[in-house]
């Protein structure tokens, strides 16, 4: 223990925050993927209906748009974004400690669950976003694409094994109130992972900005007058606003073109899943490569690419029969998946090229707030579309061909924003 401690304090300052951004990005994926994976099914088991589920994802949903901004002006303010970052994981935690005692208040369980789960996962979006700031302020332009790349490798491997290892032990639970304990202590591991995700960001040196947004409304003010005049942040929003929309179109329909259309088992849709998290885990670091050499606009082009093939993996399949059609659709898929991790090692490097220091908490706030409309809408537009055109296998693929369609118009926006600013710094 004490040599390890001595070879980390050794390190540069560059190659200490690597380590520990990498491994705090782990617990934050522990946070998010046994939440994700396992929150509507806990609730389902307490007696929630179909209602009730939307209910809770509504109020995520909610919670994160109406406190992005004025919890990013506040954050603006910090000389050190980390203290911000820590208090919502303690919320975080807190709100999970919360819903593994709800159970035991029993009939009227689930309406506190719906809350504290509401709550936690509106929290995880703001500690997304309040970390995106401090990770800029914490890490010099030159290695965030390095240090960014080995987090979302470290995050990969906790969403791929974590979900498998917690829905096997969820399966082997005898009855339904063995897996409500089991539920329960998923609970308490998330808020164990959001303590030591607080214990890893204690580690990370650096982070203070040399000057602090002003506190009084003319200061406020200012700044919002230099986010609405700052057109390279536009120009980003825009391009993003339809990157994003066109991507979350699919969000149910493709789901229902897997299950109902594919002939997806539950054992082949999570089986392609994990493969496609393999396809992306392994691309990473050809990706972050390519982005030293061409450049993050570039570089994500190509993810933009991959999801104009996402609706062929639909839509070519359903001209093969029986085990045929299961293989091609999870070939199609993880080719598609080996250009995604760009979307998720890229966006958030574009975002921070066009932000300026200062405000930059709210900047990156106003910017999830206006992506956070796509994932509330779009969803339910592919849905709209698909029901209008027949809801049937023909309308399903008028539907992805619609979307691939719109895909190409990203595709576009993106080239066009890559060779307008060739000139500048990759």
């Amino acid at each position: 223990m004490r040599f390890g401690r001595k070879v980390i304090e050794t390190m540069s300052d560059r190659r200490r925050n690597g380590l520990f951004f990498a491994v705090e990005g782990a617990c934050f994926a522990a946070i998010t993927s046994l939440g994700t994976n396992t929150n509507n099914l806990f609730l389902s088991r307490l007696g929630a209906s179909d209602y009730q589920l939307s209910m809770l994802t509504m109020l995520a949903q909610v919670v994160s748009m109406v406190c992005l901004v004025p919890l990013a002006i506040f954050t603006d303010r910090l000389r050190n974004k980390r203290r911000m970052v820590v208090l919502l994981l303690l919320f975080i935690g807190a709100c999970y400690l919360c819903g593994a005692a709800v159970p035991f208040l029993g009939g009227a369980a689930l309406s506190p669950m719906i809350v504290f789960i509401g709550l936690a996962v509106g929290g995880v979006e703001l500690c997304t976003s309040t970390w995106q700031a401090f990770f800029a302020d914490a890490t010099p332009p030159e290695d965030r694409n390095r240090t960014f790349a080995v987090r979302n490798q470290t995050m990969f491997v906790i969403n791929i094994c974590l979900p498998l290892l917690a829905g096997f032990l969820l399966t082997a639970q005898g009855d339904r109130s063995a897996q409500i304990i089991t539920h329960q202590v998923y609970y308490c591991v998330i808020a164990a992972a959001a303590g030591c995700n607080i214990w890893m960001l204690s580690k990370i040196r650096g982070g203070a900005v040399r000057e602090p947004a002003g506190k009084s409304f003319r200061d406020f003010w200012t700044a919002l007058k230099a986010l609405a005049h700052n057109r390279r942040f536009l120009f980003f929003a825009a391009v993003a606003f339809l990157f994003y929309t066109t991507w979350r179109l699919d969000g149910t329909v493709f789901y229902l073109g897997q299950v109902k259309y594919v002939g997806l088992s539950d054992f082949w849709y999570t089986f392609s899943n994990v493969c496609c998290g393999i396809a992306q885990f392994v691309s990473i670091r050809f990706w972050a490569r390519r982005n030293e050499q061409l450049g993050v606009r570039f570089s994500l082009i190509f993810g933009a690419v991959g999801l104009v093939l996402s609706p062929l993996c639909i839509i070519v399949p359903l001209y093969f029969e029986g085990a045929a059609r299961l293989v091609v659709h999870l070939v199609l898929r993880c080719t598609s998946d080996l250009t995604f991790a760009t979307v998720a090692l890229n966006v958030l490097q574009n975002l921070l090229q066009v932000v300026e220091e200062k405000n930059r908490a709210l900047s990156i706030a106003a910017y999830t707030t206006l992506i956070s409309l796509t994932s509330a809408v779009s969803p339910m537009i592919g849905v709209s579309v698909y029901t209008a055109l027949g809801a049937d296998q023909a309308a399903m693929v008028q539907t992805f061909l619609i979307i691939l369609a719109l895909r190409l118009l990203s595709v576009g926006a993106l080239v066009l924003r890559w060779w307008l600013l060739r000139g500048e710094p990759k």
